[in-house]
């Protein structure tokens, strides 16, 4: 093998959870615990962008939709900084892959500052 190219969140990291519940967890951050049905399906197929929007016209109203969604993304970081993990194995799978001079790289579509920030 002379190249492998990995997906980063669920592959390398255990981070599909957080992904999973981002939204969620930073509403109830801000002390929003309960949340309709309605709205917890809409933010179950919207981007962030989108979520921000309707997160602050109807729940966290005296934020602008700029300011809700720095605060997901800076939650979001957080949890790359200090909680999310490698999966089992994948740090001596990749020293082993380094060690025989395979090339590596990381395909992901979350921000830079979060890739570095948890690998």
């Amino acid at each position: 093998m002379k190249a492998a190219i990995f997906d980063m969140d669920g592959t390398l990291l255990d981070s599909m959870g957080m992904w999973n519940h981002a939204l969620t967890d930073y509403l109830t951050s801000k002390g929003i615990k309960t949340i309709s049905d309605e709205i917890k399906g809409r933010l179950a197929t919207i981007t962030f962008s989108d979520a921000s929007v309707l997160i602050s016209e109807q729940l966290v109203t005296d934020k602008t939709a700029d300011e809700v969604y720095r605060e997901i993304e800076a939650f979001v970081f957080e949890q790359y900084r200090t909680v999310i993990e490698l999966k089992p194995y994948v740090r001596d799978y990749l020293i082993q892959l380094q060690q025989k001079g395979v090339h590596m790289c990381v395909a992901t579509l979350t921000n830079r500052p979060m890739v570095e920030a948890v690998l």
